[in-house]
């Protein structure tokens, strides 16, 4: 699965960061998953970060860009945008991504 993306750790090259986001851990948890992924990922050579529950935040996903990921995996629900154009249905071309905050 991720056979290209090893690296020796010999090599004096910084190693590879991937993230786990994982918003559905509150209602629908699946460590199953996590460590078969997290276990995947390290033996490519990345160093893995988890993220659950209501640590995945509005903004959380607003810093996110900054800490430097390779590879981002998102167990997320997420939805399009839709508007209302006369007869027809227009979905915006934008995905959003939920969080595990509670709406206020």
């Amino acid at each position: 699965m991720f056979i290209g993306c090893s690296q020796d750790s010999n090599s004096g090259e910084p190693r590879l960061k991937a993230a786990i986001v994982d918003q559905l851990y509150l209602l629908e948890p699946n460590p199953a998953f996590i460590d078969q992924a997290k276990a995947y990922l390290e033996t490519s050579g990345f160093e893995v970060d988890i993220y659950q529950g209501e640590e995945v935040s509005v903004k959380f996903y607003r810093e996110l860009p900054k800490y430097g990921y390779k590879l981002i995996i998102f167990r997320a629900h997420s939805g399009l945008m839709q508007r209302q154009e006369d007869s027809q249905v227009m979905v915006k071309e934008a995905t959003y991504l939920f969080t595990g905050e509670a709406y206020k």
